[in-house]
């Protein structure tokens, strides 16, 4: 579970993208490689969370 602490001295990155439907599940896939492949081993990295928009046009990177 994430939990978000307006205490902690971390940077929140939040990143919407707007893509065609037919493209929503390619970029969560593509965002969830990263952050497995690369941004979990950067110092400090808290967590991310992917998160699709029911009409399939956002996809939203909301991390610390």
């Amino acid at each position: 579970m994430t939990t978000i602490s307006k205490d902690e001295k971390l940077v929140t990155l939040i990143n919407i993208f707007t893509v065609e439907p037919e493209k929503q599940q390619h970029l969560d896939d593509i965002l969830i490689h990263a952050t497995d492949a690369a941004m979990r081993h950067i110092k400090r990295f808290n967590f991310a969370n992917i998160h699709r928009g029911l009409a399939g046009t956002k996809v939203v990177n909301f991390a610390q």
